[in-house]
């Protein structure tokens, strides 16, 4: 019973690290441009408790930043592409973004 266990875990946490691999290599950039908006990039900040990914993005000029936590890094890559798939990520106008005119 207990390899069962133990080979149904490494079974999902190889699942898991493919999935993060594909967020990585373009999931983000495609789950942020199925909406009409162009990554522009995504900052990582670890904390000891939660993850924050900052999403800096463009869409008819304006830039734009939506914020997504978790608590590991993994779980928060994958929820950024699973809402951005949804289009649920929450898009806010970008006011820290510099002026490049």
């Amino acid at each position: 019973m207990t390899r069962h266990l133990d080979a149904d875990r490494e079974d999902k946490q190889a699942r898991q690290d493919a999935a993060v691999v594909a967020a990585v290599n373009f999931g983000i950039v495609n789950a942020v441009q199925l909406n009409g908006r162009e990554l522009l990039g995504f900052s990582v900040r670890l904390e000891e408790w939660e993850t924050l990914i900052t999403l800096r993005a463009a869409e008819g000029g304006e830039r734009l930043v939506a914020f997504v936590g978790a608590e590991t890094l993994p779980g928060a890559l994958l929820k950024v592409v699973r809402e951005g798939k949804r289009d649920k990520l929450v898009w806010r106008a970008d006011e820290w973004a510099r002026d490049s005119s």
